[in-house]
């Protein structure tokens, strides 16, 4: 891993990327895709279980840029189910009531250690309230990894997230997929407004697809797989949703579904300048 002082994440992103839209895919689908799409996102455990590491580099040193998520949402979602809990409440659980957690780590670095400075980065394991985030941090800190770091405004508090916009060139934000669509602007215009001079210069709302209400106030990147959804049934991912905003071109386009990813791709495809024209104000 690539010597870095605590507070610059480790990674091939450049601000010259922004704004950008990562399309998340799951292990099964990614070498599918990959000759097409030049911003994709996957978890470390996919990457783990599926085996498909090898496959992982060879698309970074291409010049694609591979987002490496924790995986925690999955766990956290688990957890949340068997507590009786919301998906938000779940992301506090300790680290000690998951099963299989040494493991859970060992891969998590196993992934990293191979992969860190190839990719364009990788979120930290963001599981447990504020203090174990910190510590969880630290100790991997300590052994060389620079993750960047996830603040779920809702359980962590807006005091935590001016902590890290302080210390962190990235941050993610979380709480967003599973909450309604006020709730998600109201968490990122307050993004908008409290990253204001501080040392954070690229933020990542997680799970957001490129569309309202993420323009409300647009952060530099965000990711979802609603575009993914036509590969359950065997059709065309929507190519669009994988380039830079804005950066589209001509592509055959079938709909199995027609929720979040028809929306997006009329957003996309059809408004694209227009849509690149409003991220770009909101971000200068």
């Amino acid at each position: 891993m690539i010597e870095c002082p605590v507070g610059i994440t480790h990674g091939t992103w450049s601000m010259n990327d922004a704004p950008v839209f990562f399309a998340a895919v799951i292990a099964a689908h990614f070498i599918a895709v990959t000759n097409q799409n030049q911003f994709l996102l996957v978890t470390a455990p996919d990457v783990e279980r599926d085996e498909i590491t090898e496959e992982c580099f060879k698309y970074c040193t291409r010049g694609g840029r591979l987002m490496i998520d924790s995986g925690i949402f999955g766990i956290a979602l688990a957890a949340a189910k068997r507590r009786g809990v919301d998906h938000n409440e779940g992301l506090r659980t300790p680290p000690e009531q998951i099963d299989g957690w040494s493991d859970f780590i060992s891969s998590w670095k196993r992934c990293i250690t191979v992969l860190g400075d190839a990719c364009w980065g990788y979120v930290e394991i963001d599981l447990g309230g504020t203090e174990q985030k910190r510590k969880t941090r630290a100790a991997l800190e300590a052994e060389g990894y620079r993750p960047i770091p996830v603040v779920h405004p809702i359980t962590d508090g807006w005091d935590y997230f001016d902590e890290l916009a302080d210390t962190y060139d990235r941050l993610c934000i979380g709480n967003l997929v599973t909450s309604n669509e006020a709730t998600r602007i109201d968490i990122l215009r307050t993004v908008a407004e409290r990253r204001r001079g501080r040392r954070v210069k690229w933020i990542h709302a997680l799970g957001v697809t490129a569309g309202p209400p993420w323009l409300t106030a647009p952060t530099e990147s965000c990711d979802s797989s609603s575009h993914a959804t036509p590969l359950k049934h065997g059709l065309p991912m929507i190519e669009t949703s994988a380039f830079r905003v804005g950066d589209v071109a001509e592509m055959p386009y079938r709909h199995a579904e027609k929720t979040a990813y028809v929306a997006m791709r009329k957003l996309l495809y059809h408004d694209a300048d227009n849509l690149r024209r409003a991220v770009n104000v909101h971000l200068r």
